[in-house]
């Protein structure tokens, strides 16, 4: 559910506050299994692509 993303953290902080269910759309070949993220990053709730939707579990550490 994390995003790769190359700004400043705007939508970050734009979806921080947020309750509405956040969708990210990629390709499939842009999907991975794990990746580096801040702990003010802000995860989606779905992903969808052209031949998946996938829903993505949030973990409490």
């Amino acid at each position: 559910g994390n995003r790769v993303g190359r700004g400043k953290g705007y939508y970050d902080r734009l979806l921080a506050g947020s309750r509405a269910r956040k969708v990210g759309v990629a390709y499939d070949f842009q999907l991975v299994y794990e990746i580096e993220a801040d702990p003010h990053d802000v995860q989606v709730d779905v992903v969808i692509t052209q031949n998946n939707h996938i829903v993505i579990r949030k973990y409490r550490h």
